[in-house]
């Protein structure tokens, strides 16, 4: 692969680079026309046999006819930027070899200026850039997709050079209306990829600049994290995020819409977001959401195994709206002013339930049709006043607290407060997954957590009559600096009121770690199937999953 930098290469970098810095957001259109594809992806049938680079082509063009087509739909739409989901063009259950045939090396456009419509010969077996960037030229349009990248290396010259040789990447490729690649991100926070895919050494600060904004993209788990997602907002400015996923949807916590609503509400920033659909991983929920709004999304109906093409008008610049500075009435069992419900000791059960994170929980009184209530874990409190409307005698609903550091999955420390509907009266039912209906209403309702972080995210979800899930965003007020959810009634039944607290800080410790050391490699290729096989980014409710 030719990969030498020229002159002009290295001119073209810094001038990409000198331009970003220098954007004058007074100067950009008010708004842009935006567009979600969330795909009914298509995964090979025997994916842990290593097909030919031909077999790998074939069914990835499957899955790049339909990109074809909703391009081309967006296009005379007059949108200016389609975003595709993650693993969306290779599909699912790959092996970490029989994975190779789908990958491509995508060079790093900070130093290579590449049109690969233009030049689909330039670097050899990089047919699906040369798709995508046709895509891209042919329909005028910005084009964000996920794909597998590859990086051949050598023991010999890099010490965390896996022992097959090679590090594998979860990949972001960006194409200008032009149709040329102008951004490359490789996934830096994975989620149960190991050993299919290889985390980036580095974090990667992926943005570009376009005549209607300034965008970044990050992939899937790497909303959780500080780096690079919160650093894009913060340090970077960046208001517009591109989030190709493959999230699990396990009612009626953390669904990928509630996530992503709670993610652009409490940061204020426009996130899209293409979640693939698919029915055996519990896989929906896509959307443009605009800051304190919602533009379009669709809902978790994994069960319909059609995709689902979103567009809307977003403002490239989210409305500034001030915090409300809602205080915090209480600092743990010291203040008792607002506890005139606290649950004793025999009223509350602890369990193991997220991620192996102990929730404790305690059932609203059944008596009371309003209260007060104060609940502790660690030195994380959650407080919660409420008010019934309608309360469905066979309900019943739980306060739930927790704290501490993800066990599996992502390396994360969680602070969280939750209101749930839970299975039964048995306080077991309140782990329980897959609550998807309610009839209870609240005409009033308050929810507080005393994190020590700034960093919160509200996650709400009530149930039409007709079933599915609303966000209800217009319903409630959020507080990120007070960790407050306030409303004055939600027209829907209740699922889920939850807080959910990152503190950067504690999360664990990680460093760069190849998918398949040379001290690894005997354990992961050995005959256990769960080392081997892909296993999806998914944050969802069983504590063994995602």
């Amino acid at each position: 692969m030719d990969l030498v930098i020229g002159f002009s290469a290295v001119l073209f970098a810094v001038l990409r680079v000198s331009v970003s810095e220098q954007i004058d957001v007074s100067k950009l259109p008010e708004t842009y026309v935006a567009a979600v594809y969330e795909h009914a992806l298509i995964s090979p049938r025997d994916a842990e046999t290593t097909p030919t680079r031909k077999d790998a082509l074939d069914l990835m063009y499957r899955n790049l006819k339909i990109y074809q087509k909703q391009t081309q739909i967006a296009a005379e739409k007059n949108v200016q930027i389609i975003l595709f989901p993650e693993y969306g063009i290779t599909g699912f259950d790959q092996t970490r070899d029989s994975m190779v045939p789908y990958l491509e090396e995508v060079p790093d456009p900070k130093e290579i200026d590449w049109t690969p419509c233009v030049e689909p010969e330039r670097f050899a077996n990089t047919e699906v850039q040369t798709a995508l960037s046709c895509m891209a030229r042919k329909n005028s349009i910005h084009l964000v997709a996920n794909m597998g990248s590859v990086v051949w290396c050598s023991n010999e010259t890099d010490a965390t050079c896996p022992i097959d040789g090679r590090y594998q990447h979860n990949t972001n490729v960006v194409f200008d209306h032009n149709g040329r690649l102008i951004v490359r991100y490789r996934k830096y926070n994975l989620a149960d990829e190991s050993p299919l895919m290889d985390p980036s050494p580095e974090a990667e600060f992926a943005f570009f600049d376009t005549p209607f904004g300034r965008f970044g993209t990050v992939i899937c788990a790497d909303l959780l994290f500080k780096q690079p997602t919160i650093e894009l907002i913060e340090k970077h400015g960046i208001k517009n995020i591109l989030l190709p996923s493959a999230w699990f949807n396990n009612p009626p916590f953390i669904l990928a819409i509630q996530m992503y609503e709670g993610f652009a509400k409490s940061l204020n920033v426009n996130l899209l977001a293409a979640n693939c659909r698919h029915r055996e991983y519990k896989m929906a929920g896509s959307g443009i959401f605009t800051g304190q709004t919602i533009a379009n999304y669709t809902g978790a109906d994994f069960d319909d195994e059609t995709g689902t093409l979103m567009m809307a008008t977003v403002k490239s610049q989210p409305k500034q709206i001030r915090q409300p500075r809602m205080s915090r009435p209480f600092m743990g069992r010291h203040h008792t002013n607002f506890a005139k419900y606290s649950p004793t000791s025999n009223e509350t059960s602890r369990y193991e339930y997220l991620y192996g994170i102990t929730f404790t929980y305690t059932f609203l009184p059944e008596t009371k049709h309003k209260a007060e209530i104060e609940l502790c874990h660690s030195k994380v409190c959650c407080f919660l006043e409420y008010s019934f409307k309608n309360k469905s005698k066979e309900e019943f609903f739980a306060l739930g607290v927790a704290s501490g550091a993800v066990k599996d999955t992502v390396a994360a420390y969680l602070d969280i407060c939750i209101l749930r509907k839970c299975n039964g009266s048995d306080p077991d039912s309140c782990n329980a997954v897959g609550v998807e209906s309610a009839e209870t209403t609240f005409e009033h309702l308050t929810l507080r957590g005393n994190f020590s972080s700034n960093y919160s995210f509200p996650l709400v979800t009530t149930t039409p009559v007709n079933g599915g899930f609303d966000l209800a965003e217009t319903e409630y007020n959020f507080s990120r600096h007070g960790s407050t959810i306030h409303s004055r009634g939600f027209t829907h039944p209740v699922l889920t009121v939850a807080i959910l607290g990152r503190n950067y800080e504690k999360d664990p410790e990680t460093a760069f770690i190849p998918s398949i050391s040379r001290t690894a490699f005997s354990v992961v290729s050995g005959s256990d199937k769960a080392c081997t096989t892909m296993w999806i980014c998914t944050l969802s409710l069983v504590t063994l999953l995602i």
